[in-house]
């Protein structure tokens, strides 16, 4: 008991220590112009005191008053010592704005708040300190501008603003791209990926590169070669779930699961598509990475006819067939066709995802069949099916859906 006190007084003392040269340490960096942020963000956190259930010492008695000594919050304290100085933060925006010229956008740059301000976004206390200015403009514009903020013009997926936070928020046809210095400041050593967000009808969406790393966990993809990453934003439970399928279809296959368009960042209409206007469509597609073409995985493409699933290098079964893996067996799966096996397989436990659309009805038929009874109007969507649900012969549509489904019926796309 006696040695836990000493080390909490010991704590205490540091602790004031460090608080005690902080008005010092602001005073110096508020007189160097030159810096950009007041402390680097590698500052050492102070350790936490010892919990209750690693002691080793006798417990105190009933009887025995605690008497605990008032210490400094250590998240406190590193958020004064990394507070960035006005002349950080301004010079840091100056920055902003000759990116922003330079990437050729024209619009007005806006300092005070305009359009929605969400309040988990951080925006009001963002304006209200100086730290932000905006972008408004229509959709189109607002998809194209966090494009090249976000990812840069070239294949290096990292832009010129992607060290700050950057916030799109839309309103009916008009949205906005908040442009915020963070409020550590912009760190010239580490250059960190600032927080980047869309809101959306009253929805926070991410984007699928800020949670796997395109290439590494995940390979952007679409079977026309128009693949973009600045089309795979989704709400943020979208993005999670496509996380973790990825992560379990490469654990269970060995293989990166292509995935397709998701939404724009502002939602809406989208080249190519009826749907992916909510954030909650993606497509996926099962790569086939050792027959490469131009360099690329390549993909079979799904053919039913005459009651038989036929997978071929080019559609409506045409090209070259896919090698069954027992070829004495006509019934055997394909390397494609197992893959679509496992996907199904994987996303069956996930009721928030409503529909699983691909035409191989001889994988997914038992998959629809018994689907509704883990949620009611859930459904596996094939050729023999979909309904007025298009075509989906090279690639998988996943739909997720709030609330009740309709039963007895094949929904609507």
């Amino acid at each position: 008991m006696r040695l836990a006190r000493q080390l909490q007084v010991e704590r205490r003392r540091t602790l004031s220590g460090l608080r005690s040269l902080v008005p010092a340490l602001l005073m110096f960096l508020a007189c160097t112009a030159d810096l950009a942020v007041a402390i680097p963000s590698e500052t050492p956190e102070l350790d936490p005191p010892a919990r209750a259930d690693q002691a080793t010492l006798e417990p105190e008695r009933a009887d025995q008053a605690t008497i605990e000594p008032e210490l400094a919050d250590p998240s406190e304290l590193r958020a004064e010592l990394v507070a960035a100085t006005p002349e950080a933060i301004a010079a840091a925006l100056a920055a902003a704005e000759q990116e922003v010229h330079e990437l050729g956008i024209r619009a007005k740059l806006r300092y005070s708040p305009a359009g929605p301000l969400p309040s988990s976004a951080g925006l009001e206390p963002a304006y209200a300190e100086r730290r932000a200015f905006a972008l408004a403009g229509d959709l189109d514009q607002v998809r194209d501008w966090m494009a090249l903020a976000k990812f840069g013009t070239d294949a290096a997926l990292r832009g010129p603003l992607a060290d700050y936070d950057l916030i799109v928020t839309r309103e009916g046809e008009h949205a906005w791209l908040h442009v915020i210095v963070p409020v550590q400041g912009l760190d010239p050593d580490q250059h960190p990926i600032g927080r980047h967000e869309a809101y959306v009808a009253g929805e926070r969406w991410i984007n699928l590169a800020d949670r796997l790393e395109p290439g590494r966990h995940y390979l952007p993809y679409k079977t026309n070669g128009k693949e973009s990453i600045d089309r795979q934003w989704g709400r943020v439970d979208v993005i999670e779930a496509l996380a973790e399928i990825a992560d379990d279809y490469e654990q269970r296959t060995g293989l990166l699961l292509g995935v397709g368009d998701i939404s724009h960042v502002t939602g809406g209409k989208i080249l190519d598509h009826w749907t992916h206007r909510e954030g909650v469509d993606a497509d996926l597609y099962l790569l086939d990475h050792q027959h490469l073409h131009a360099g690329r995985p390549s993909i079979w493409w799904h053919h039913f006819r005459k009651a038989r699933s036929i997978w071929s290098s080019e559609p409506l079964g045409k090209g070259k067939r896919e090698p069954r893996l027992d070829p004495e067996d006509e019934l055997s799966d394909t390397p494609t066709s197992q893959r679509l096996r496992v996907l199904a397989q994987i996303v069956f436990p996930r009721d928030p995802i409503a529909y699983f659309v691909h035409d191989d009805p001889r994988v997914l038929a038992s998959f629809d069949r018994e689907v509704g009874e883990r949620r009611p109007g859930r459904r596996y969507l094939h050729a023999q099916n979909r309904g007025m649900w298009p075509r989906h012969c090279d690639h998988v549509h996943l739909r997720w859906v709030d609330g009740d489904l309709p039963v007895g019926g094949t929904p609507r796309p």
